[in-house]
């Protein structure tokens, strides 16, 4: 009986670490679905693109999962858009709230809702600098990489209310922080999806170089060119590279986005 007993002990220890290892997996498939039902902001912005893209040419990418060297291994980005030498970054929260600073910490940002429940949440352009920072990393091995423009674009949905976060306001919290020193922009800005256009145009008339000039045309091209075959091994990563970056923020203990 002994025996016998003794030998039930291992398959119920089996059975349990198996239920929570199906529990791990079920949450993290869970929070990836989550994920893909509040993409339509991202779409939406993909949306935006497109259309500035069959007039401006270059590429979009989606969902870029790049290696960081730290304890979550890869960081996620929203959308990034290539034009010649420019890289813009957008970082997507769709959010139907009122959009504030923390008045007791510039790192995070508030989110009110009519209900009058407030929700804090990681300052979404510190969450993109962290990008740009690995972005960087990925460009500083290409050719002319010192010619790269990089636009920290974080973009709210239409119902957001960010009147609170644009203007004088934000760039007085930018000026008081290192945002810049963790992943340098050229610009940073709070946005809609309506607004990106004029982000486009922005980048385009402030640019080093004049974009339409013929002597610089095949230049830029290829710094575009250079930049999205770099940059496009890091999208439509499997199932299972996103179950372990779900894993392995939940585990870090760091719920603001990497």
């Amino acid at each position: 009986m002994l025996k016998s007993g003794g030998s039930l002990i291992p398959f119920f220890v089996v059975i349990i670490i198996a239920g929570i290892a199906y529990k791990v997996y079920r949450d993290a498939i869970k929070d990836i679905n989550n994920r893909k039902a509040g993409s339509e902001l991202e779409d939406r912005v993909v949306c935006e693109l497109r259309k500035q893209q069959r007039f401006y040419g270059g590429g979009i990418l989606q969902n870029m999962y790049l290696p960081t060297g730290r304890k979550v291994s890869h960081t996620e980005v929203d959308v990034v858009y290539v034009l010649r030498n420019m890289i813009f970054v957008f970082e997507c929260k769709n959010y139907n709230a009122d959009i504030s600073l923390d008045p007791t910490n510039l790192m995070r940002f508030m989110a009110s809702y009519k209900s009058g429940k407030t929700f804090f949440f990681r300052s979404p352009i510190l969450q993109n600098s962290g990008h740009i920072k690995n972005i960087n990393n990925q460009l500083n091995r290409l050719p002319w990489s010192q010619n790269y423009e990089v636009y920290n674009i974080i973009v709210f949905s239409d119902k957001a209310d960010i009147s609170n976060v644009k203007g004088d306001k934000i760039d007085k919290v930018i000026n008081q922080t290192n945002f810049n020193t963790l992943g340098r922009a050229k610009r940073i800005e709070i946005i809609k999806p309506s607004e990106i256009p004029n982000i486009i145009r922005y980048g385009i008339n402030n640019n080093e170089f004049n974009l339409f000039d013929s002597k610089l045309s095949s230049k830029t091209k290829q710094l575009e060119t250079n930049a999205l075959e770099k940059l496009k091994g890091f999208t439509n990563v499997s199932l299972f590279k996103q179950i372990r970056h779900v894993l392995e923020i939940k585990f870090s203990g760091n719920y603001g986005g990497y």
